[in-house]
């Protein structure tokens, strides 16, 4: 799950804060998917075996999907419902898939482009936040 995947965490935090259900997949408290569900999914390539199998199982379920990333070309912005384009993400690896990258070796060098990604989704994601508390004139004492 990444970096991404903590930005999520962060969202799905916040987001119980104001009241809202909110689960991260892969946690043993998330439930099941149903029809009507909302499902964000946050990945920079939009093409990582996890985010890729989440989506599909998203959508044969009938579930909303929404995609930030930073590839509107990628096999989860396909089934997407919604497609956020936040640019940032550079691709220095060989190896697209994070997990192989991580087990082979291969890392990429640790500059900004290579963060710019999450940082920009969690200030984004932040943004909602914000949004939220406004129109729901909740305290700002959370």
């Amino acid at each position: 799950m990444g970096r991404s995947g903590l930005v999520a965490r962060a969202f799905a935090m916040r987001l119980v804060h104001l009241g809202y259900d909110a689960y991260v997949i892969g946690e043993t408290i998330t439930p099941k998917f149903v029809a009507g569900d909302l499902c964000l999914i946050i990945s920079g390539s939009g093409r990582t075996s996890i985010p890729v199998a989440v989506s599909e199982m998203a959508k044969k379920l009938n579930v909303e999907i929404i995609l930030i990333t930073s590839d509107p070309d990628s096999p989860v912005s396909e089934l997407a419902n919604r497609v956020l384009e936040i640019p940032g993400r550079v691709d220095v690896l060989r190896e697209k898939e994070y997990f192989t990258s991580m087990l082979t070796g291969q890392h990429a060098p640790l500059r900004a482009m290579s963060t710019l990604f999450e940082n920009t989704c969690s200030i984004f994601l932040d943004g909602v936040i914000s949004e939220l508390i406004y129109r729901l004139n909740i305290a700002s004492s959370l």
